[in-house]
């Protein structure tokens, strides 16, 4: 439910991104960069998805039913498996949060 509930938020930020940025004329530099901004923190919601989606399922293959259909690259046994996906995943997902703050860093700040 995190991940579907996560997943519809992202959607509603992106079409708001996207209406703003329609509605808003002309980008100046400073307007590029929040567009910009906005859009990594959509992407950044599309990985918290992810990331819940990747547990619930991988909890479920190793409690309930290891025989459902997933990509080979998805099947989780052990829970050594689910811990390496997640930390694929959240390795990616810092990067992310990591860029939205040095895209918009004001030097004052200690990154």
């Amino acid at each position: 439910m995190a991940s579907v509930t996560v997943l519809i938020y992202g959607v509603i930020e992106t079409s708001d991104a996207v209406i703003h940025i329609i509605l808003g004329g002309p980008v100046s530099s400073k307007g590029a960069k929040k567009v910009v901004v906005a859009f990594v923190e959509v992407i950044d919601l599309f990985l918290l998805s992810t990331v819940f989606y990747i547990t619930a399922l991988g909890l479920y293959e190793l409690f309930i039913d290891d025989r459902i259909k997933v990509p080979e690259w998805l099947e989780i046994h052990t829970l050594d498996d689910l811990k390496g996906k997640l930390i694929s995943v959240v390795v990616v997902l810092l990067s992310v949060l990591f860029l939205g703050q040095a895209v918009t860093w004001n030097g004052e700040a200690n990154l």
